[in-house]
């Protein structure tokens, strides 16, 4: 679950219990002004999130709000037992990324049989970007963890991002010793990169006197970097660095946009060779109002929509569930909703026009082919929701129902007779992904493998 799910969550919540229609919980006067902003939100997520990871209920919550003399926890808590209810309900497979890793780690220190087969194979654990760590990770990695294992953590201090999640930079150190100390294992050995294979020299050197008057998190000596020496006969990368102070947003945005006209037009530099990384979204409108100004093309991106949810990955990931259920043998592999999404995503590539054509194709020259199966799936999935359906009775299947029995019976589409016809080519593009996958899955599962 994304950082925008999560927030939009909470917003229904509390703009419910603005409006009355719930009973909300009693928030001290201090904060009732904020209830609505983004704000309030961002830090009651990062509250109840922090709970999730220590393993904190909404009862102990209140309980340690109470001891401390904290209103706002005694209010939050009940916000979060209300957070779970809802999420279990509207979003059923979903997990929080705070809670996700708390119960992997439950279920390898409760499970002895599940740590020996997951655990017990690995000899080598490699965490990336390791200041990220979480409360929630870092326990994960310890139950994951046995005498036998290597752990090889990178990174670096000054780099988190994800401090808003409750990563702490220092985390990764402290876990290398408690790992350390558990294992029989005498050998450790900290490394630290000085050499800078993706900036130029300019930028290193700009870097260290600026990181050099900020504060450290643990140790300092990943800041002392010199760039990779150049290969013979090969040019030093060089770069231009500037600083500009300008007195509100709004000329900021103007002095950039000039700044990439200006190189557009005197330098030659291609528009699709440029961007400008903002510090936030909130400063996309902003920027966007003065390149168009200044005539200067622009592509955003699109932040706060969930991978799964992108026109681009859903269809992917839905083919990619029905092919898991074909080879399962679970039924309905494939439902008549997902069918026809399929055939109007980028994988099957019908418009509107398009669908009623394949439509009417299915029902003109698939009828006696495709019918009999369509009907023994409509008739299948009828039954399972209960709907009774007499044995003797005739169940005649859809458009939709026979777009379904196409891309699940496509032997059919390979007949020479409807092999040319191009109503049918959104169904047969879809149905190829399909064959193509499960073959991939087939051989995937049947290749030997081998466990040291």
């Amino acid at each position: 679950m994304t950082g925008p799910e999560q927030d939009g969550i909470l917003r229904d919540l509390l703009v419910g219990h603005a409006s009355g229609e719930v009973e909300g919980p009693l928030w001290p006067s201090d904060v009732e002004g904020a209830l609505a902003t983004q704000g309030f939100r961002d830090q009651l997520r990062d509250l109840l999130m922090r709970a999730v990871e220590l393993g904190v209920s909404g009862d102990e919550l209140a309980r340690l709000g109470r001891v401390h003399n904290r209103e706002v926890w005694v209010a939050a808590s009940e916000v979060l037992d209300e957070y779970d209810s809802v999420t279990a309900l509207a979003s059923p497979g979903s997990f929080d990324p705070a809670w996700i890793g708390v119960a992997a780690a439950q279920a390898l220190e409760d499970n002895s049989e599940l740590h020996r087969k997951i655990a017990g194979s690995l000899s080598l654990l490699v965490v990336d970007d390791a200041q990220e760590l979480t409360a929630s990770a870092a326990r994960l990695i310890q139950a994951l963890h046995h005498a036998g294992m290597s752990v090889v953590f990178l990174g670096d201090g000054d780099a988190v991002v994800q401090g808003f999640r409750g990563a702490a930079p220092e985390r990764f150190r402290a876990l290398a010793d408690d790992l350390h100390r558990a294992s029989v294992r005498s050998e450790r050995a900290a490394l630290v990169m000085t050499q800078s294979h993706r900036y130029p020299r300019q930028m290193t050197d700009v870097m260290s006197r600026v990181s050099a008057r900020i504060g450290v998190s643990g140790e300092s000596r990943q800041r002392d970097v010199a760039p990779v020496a150049a290969e013979p006969n090969t040019a030093e990368p060089m770069a231009m660095i500037s600083a500009v102070a300008l007195h509100t947003a709004a000329q900021e945005a103007a002095y950039v946009a000039q700044a990439m006209r200006r190189a557009h037009l005197t330098e030659g530099i291609p528009w699709s060779q440029m961007a400008v990384i903002a510090r936030s979204g909130s400063q996309h409108e902003a920027i966007r109002r003065a390149f168009a100004g200044a005539s200067v093309p622009v592509a955003m991106t699109r932040p706060g929509v969930p991978l799964r949810q992108d026109p681009a990955t859903r269809p992917l990931l839905m083919a990619f569930q029905v092919v898991l259920r074909i080879a399962d043998g679970l039924a309905p592999a494939l439902s008549v909703d997902e069918a026809v999404e399929l055939v109007t995503s980028p994988l099957g590539g019908a418009d509107p026009v398009q669908l009623r054509r394949l439509r009417r194709a299915l029902r003109a020259r698939g009828a006696e082919e495709m019918t009999p199966i369509a009907s023994a799936f409509a008739r299948s999935e009828r039954a399972g929701a209960d709907e009774v359906v007499p044995a003797g009775d005739e169940v005649l299947p859809t458009s939709d129902e026979l777009i379904r029995a196409a891309l699940l019976e496509p032997q059919w589409l390979r007949d020479p007779e409807v092999a040319d016809d191009a109503d049918l080519e959104p169904v047969r593009r879809v149905a190829h992904v399909l064959s193509g996958a499960s073959e991939a899955l087939k051989s995937r599962r049947s290749a030997p493998r081998s466990v040291a």
